[in-house]
């Protein structure tokens, strides 16, 4: 199959981790796998253009088209988006590709002006330019909470919505360490072996919920806080990371957090003991089975796919969105219960494995693709 990938730009997050982790397996099944996308999002950001570099590394072929990624006034972004259009009209037109595979709402309006049927990957439940937001031929949802919206904003029929969970590479992420093993990565952060790391692998933004994880934090008893180490990882925009390092002075916990440079996750997932993911918004929260298989215990808000993760009590937590003091209690229990720590983080590995590995989305998603080009 000659497929289409479609994302309005590349940048440090899930949603590339996806296209990463889908592609490679596509290629690896022998199909012909093209990028449209303005590319890295901010072409001078090592972690952006790495991240692009990552998805190019796949065997993905780059065309690139020009979509406005900043919106300096209304009536130059109108011109931009029309003028993108056109060039993404244009490439459609001219390689006539089997699957039109939608990542980003708004490009759904090209495809359906042509008449050509695509698929589309709804990674949230956001709706900014309705106008261009045109139902798809076949809408894969990454959660249930994602389905529940999509099915009745669209009045989508049980044939034209499905739902694929996100998967990630188990060649890349499912790995077993030995306590000598996690201890030499945690070397390697000048982080303590006895340190019980509890870590947030997010962007810096509001949504994520940094400050609700450091307020969980800051409440914590001081026998317990001499026991653990913050790290967050993640890439940034500079007035929000600038907030959060005002929360960690305001609540003293600037000797307990570590703000590590965006490096492979392969590196980070090893030294975290507890893996939080405090979103406010999520549509699946990729991050947490990638933690999963690589052994992380994991606690995370009920926010979208979290009881698809996660049985609440068996392969890990999930708290009250926004609920610091729900958090709190938990990570008390599980520093303090480096057994009940272990038992979740086994059980939730071999939830990841038979649940949310690339290689079942990509058979799943190959299926879908099946069924529009046999016309059903």
């Amino acid at each position: 199959m000659k497929i289409a990938m479609v994302s309005r730009v590349i940048f440090l997050g899930g949603v590339t981790n996806y296209l990463i982790d889908l592609t490679e397996e596509l290629i690896k099944q022998g199909h012909d796998v093209y990028l449209l996308s303005y590319g890295a999002r901010y072409k001078d950001s090592p972690e952006n253009a790495g991240q692009f570099n990552r998805l190019l590394a796949t065997g993905i072929k780059f065309i690139e088209i020009d979509f406005p990624i900043n919106k300096t006034s209304k009536v130059v972004y109108v011109f931009n988006l029309i003028r993108s259009f056109i060039k993404f009209q244009s490439v459609l037109k001219k390689h006539r590709f089997d699957i039109i595979h939608i990542h980003t709402p708004i490009l759904s309006f090209v495809p359906r002006y042509l008449k050509r049927k695509f698929v589309r990957t709804r990674h949230g439940i956001d709706n900014k330019l309705p106008i261009l937001d045109y139902p798809a031929d076949k809408e894969i949802a990454i959660s249930r909470e994602v389905y529940d919206i999509l099915k009745k904003r669209y009045n989508y029929s049980e044939k034209e919505l499905c739902l694929i969970h996100n998967g990630v590479s188990k060649d890349k992420y499912y790995k077993k360490f030995t306590a000598s093993e996690k201890a030499a990565f945690k070397a390697k952060q000048n982080i303590s072996a006895d340190k019980t790391v509890i870590g947030l692998v997010a962007s810096f933004e509001y949504n994520k919920g940094h400050d609700i994880l450091l307020k969980a934090v800051h409440g914590l008893p001081d026998e317990i806080k001499e026991k653990i180490e913050i790290v967050f990882v993640g890439s940034s925009a500079e007035s929000y990371l600038a907030n959060v390092k005002k929360t960690i002075d305001e609540l003293q916990l600037s000797e307990k957090v570590k703000i590590l440079p965006f490096q492979p996750l392969t590196e980070i997932y090893p030294i975290i003991d507890i893996m939080v993911l405090p979103s406010r918004v999520e549509g699946f929260g990729l991050v947490v089975v990638e933690a999963m298989l690589m052994g992380c215990c994991v606690v995370r808000s009920n926010t979208g796919g979290a009881y698809e993760q996660i049985e609440h009590g068996r392969t890990g937590y999930i708290f009250e969105n926004g609920d610091a003091d729900q958090l709190r209690q938990y990570l008390s229990e599980l520093v303090l219960d480096a057994d009940k720590r272990a038992a979740f983080a086994e059980a939730g590995q071999n939830k990841a494995l038979a649940s949310f590995t690339s290689e079942i989305m990509a058979q799943k998603t190959l299926e879908v693709y099946k069924y529009l080009l046999d016309g059903k």
